[in-house]
């Protein structure tokens, strides 16, 4: 991709953590290289999107992102994919951070953003396969991975309590008391006012998404991890933050869209998972589920606004 954006290119900035990167799939198969091809192809508007997402980025972390590093590229449109995981990650986030963005902790802001370790020489569908049947190949992989952080000297997984904003990522989705919380509330709607002002300033349009995790989205979703997070199997977990932010977007003036309904009907209809039964990240299927739901929006925003 070249950095200046050619004059019959449209360009779309995919904002996000590891669903959007694309965590634990090749390539070729994460909903923002599906995206930016199909939309070429089914509508000849010629379209790229450039993925930005990192692991264990939020809103905070996306304003800075989108500031130094997306506005340079000269976007049209910028899609921020709000995560279950962004709540609690802006509200910790918060206490390390500077009037200007800018993390205090310097060994914090290095482990921002570290990729996650994959195994490697395996292929995605055979990774799918052994993650849902193969507990054996689960410990292997661990441990593999738990060598290469030594050696890399990368950090270890956080360690949390459920159901402490202070460091429960999933905090958001276990009960509609701890999405109605309003501290879990402060920091990351602070972050998407901040990001609708800096996008309005330069005229740049902004839509907001968000989709739920494999325990809100179907009751056998996410099998194993969720067992290990503290969740119950067979279980169907609350979705209010999503409807939420929907109520948040329409009080300030930001297009948010909530992808929970169509994920929870994929969930009951398609044959396969979602989401890893492990690490609890999209399949294949999954991201096939968010590019069609992204080319629809993109292609009403076309018809629309352009």
């Amino acid at each position: 991709m070249e950095i200046r954006k050619p004059s019959d290119v449209y360009r779309i900035l995919l904002v996000g953590d590891s669903f959007t990167e694309g965590e634990s799939v090749a390539e070729n198969y994460t909903f923002s290289n599906l995206t930016g091809k199909e939309i070429t192809l089914e509508t000849g508007h010629k379209t790229e999107v450039v993925n930005m997402g990192v692991m264990s980025y939020a809103p905070a972390v996306y304003y800075r992102m989108i500031k130094d590093k997306g506005l340079p590229l000269n976007p049209d449109l910028v899609i921020v994919n709000v995560d279950m995981s962004d709540f609690q990650n802006d509200y910790a986030y918060a206490k390390d951070m500077d009037v200007d963005g800018n993390f205090q902790n310097i060994l914090f802001q290095q482990q921002m953003g570290q990729p996650h370790i994959a195994i490697p020489a395996v292929n995605s569908k055979i990774k799918f396969w052994l993650r849902s049947n193969s507990v054996f190949y689960a410990e292997v992989a661990d441990r593999i991975k738990q060598l290469v952080r030594k050696i890399k000297k990368l950090p270890e997984p956080t360690v949390f309590l459920a159901n402490d904003l202070n460091s429960d990522p999933h905090y958001i989705t276990r009960s509609e008391e701890n999405a109605a919380n309003p501290q879990a509330w402060k920091e990351i709607s602070a972050n998407l006012i901040k990001i609708r002002d800096l996008l309005k300033q330069k005229k740049i349009p902004l839509i907001v998404t968000t989709y739920p995790y494999g325990h809100q989205a179907g009751e056998d979703e996410w099998g194993k991890g969720r067992i290990r997070n503290g969740f119950e199997a067979g279980k169907l977990y609350p979705t209010t933050a999503a409807d939420l932010l929907v109520e948040l977007g329409n009080k300030n003036g930001i297009n948010v869209i909530n992808f929970v309904p169509d994920f929870k009907e994929a969930a009951n209809k398609e044959a396969g998972f979602l989401y890893y039964p492990q690490d609890g990240h999209f399949t294949e299927k999954g991201h096939r589920v968010m590019a069609d739901l992204l080319k629809e929006v993109i292609n009403d925003y076309f018809t629309l606004d352009r």
